[in-house]
């Protein structure tokens, strides 16, 4: 369930268990997909795959 204080794609995304963020180049991929990686590592609780 989204509300005005959980964005729609983050509750879209509260049961996955991972989530791709690619980029095609052309520096879109750093400028919309970093942020939203960001964003998903502080709210969601997100652990950096290596």
């Amino acid at each position: 369930m989204c509300t005005l204080a959980v964005p729609p794609l983050f509750a879209a995304l509260r049961d996955a268990r991972t989530v791709l963020i690619a980029g095609a180049g052309g520096g879109f991929d750093v400028y919309a997909g970093l942020p939203l990686a960001l964003a998903l590592q502080e709210t969601i609780h997100v652990t950096p795959q290596v």
